[in-house]
């Protein structure tokens, strides 16, 4: 037992229980008074996600236990899974749509997010493929084309619904997968490219994703439509101030800010806990980045090398995008914020992932550990 503490990473490990606990905290504050409203007791959806962090801690400390080099040979069911889940969507009766798109499936009480299974498969999937095909890494066809199929069919399903704000994460912990695997720059240059043409297009084809857009640019043009979310979120984070209202003081909350609980809890922090407890948020996303990368770089196996920075950088994008568009530094996306927004499915999987990562980190030390005892006997 002490062995197995041992091997553990402390920050990582402080990192995923503090900010999910504080999480769990805020969804309580933010959405106490939607909550009162939908179902009639204040703590309803506190509750809910507190049993998701704990299924979450659990499968955090199972994958932890669970070397992740034996992910090669479940990734067939892995992919399948992902892939049929995105299907069952789009099945009458099976996909729930809310707030004008198609991203859950209902069976019955359960509502889970398919998307949120491909930050699992996509990072597995691409690493052990590029580990595999190393020798390979500069013919197009053998090697990188393989992984783009399966990500481009993937994202395919995933904009239908649609949901661009996941396809650009995913994109991005594509892109960090490929460098991390040094393939050559070429590849990533017209792959990065490919994928700024295609979002851009994305968004100027489709009237709400348009709407988004330029109400991000100019939301005082539209005060009362589509750049009302936006205007109430930088009303939470002025009243907050330095030091904030204090914890449970927000009124933005209080049906003026829309998603308060989900998409932009970020300006309820900002509300009750003021500028302080916002830095403290995006100090530890950036902690994070520090220790993610330093256990990927530090794993005695490549593909461990490269799935830590895959994790890494798709978690960090994922806090980038929702805390950029809280602050109208870019269209809101829909994206939550990793272990603090209220919803099951994404608290799951970012756990899941995290765990992954803390595996990746304890097979070095063991192998470290047993090195080290082959030199002392």
């Amino acid at each position: 037992m002490k062995k197995l503490l041992h091997s553990f990473h402390l920050p990582l490990l402080i990192f995923t229980i503090g900010l999910g606990a504080f999480g769990l905290v805020m969804v309580y504050s933010a959405s106490y008074f939607v909550a009162l409203e939908a179902t009639g007791d204040a703590a309803s959806f506190a509750k809910r996600q507190g049993l998701w962090f704990i299924l979450g801690l659990s499968v955090f400390f199972f994958v932890s236990t669970f070397k992740f080099t034996a992910y090669k040979k479940l990734m067939p069911i892995i992919l399948g899974v992902t892939i049929f889940a995105l299907l069952l969507i789009f099945i009458p009766g099976v996909g729930t749509e809310r707030n004008q798109a198609l991203r859950w499936i209902s069976f019955g009480p359960l509502v889970i997010q398919p998307s949120e299974l491909a930050k699992i498969a996509i990072p597995l999937y691409v690493s052990f493929l590029l580990v595999h095909k190393k020798d390979q890494l500069h013919d197009f066809k053998k090697s990188i084309l393989p992984s783009m199929i399966v990500v481009l069919m993937i994202a395919f399903l995933i904009m239908l619904q649609p949901d661009l704000g996941t396809v650009i994460s995913l994109a991005a912990g594509y892109l960090a997968l490929l460098i991390a695997a040094q393939v050559p720059i070429r590849y990533l240059l017209v792959f990065g490219a490919g994928g700024v043409l295609a979002v851009t297009v994305l968004a100027i084809t489709s009237p709400y994703r348009l709407e988004r857009l330029t109400s991000f640019m100019a939301p005082f043009e539209d005060p009362d439509g589509a750049g009302y979310q936006l205007i109430q979120s930088w009303t939470a984070m002025a009243n907050g101030g330095f030091t904030g209202s204090g914890f449970g003081e927000s009124v933005m909350k209080l049906g003026y800010l829309p998603e308060s609980h989900t998409d932009f809890i970020i300006a309820i922090i900002a509300e009750e806990f003021g500028f302080i407890g916002t830095g403290g948020v995006i100090l530890a996303f950036g902690a994070f980045l520090v220790i993610g990368f330093s256990i990927a770089m530090k794993s005695v196996y490549p593909v461990g090398r490269i799935l830590g920075i895959g994790i890494t950088i798709q978690i960090a994008t994922q806090a980038i995008m929702n805390l950029a568009a809280a602050g109208g530094v870019m269209p809101i996306t829909g994206i939550p914020l990793p272990l603090v927004s209220y919803g099951g499915s994404s608290l799951l999987i970012t756990m899941t992932l995290l765990g992954i990562l803390m595996n990746i980190h304890r097979m070095t030390y063991n192998q470290q550990v047993r090195e080290e005892r082959q030199v002392a006997a």
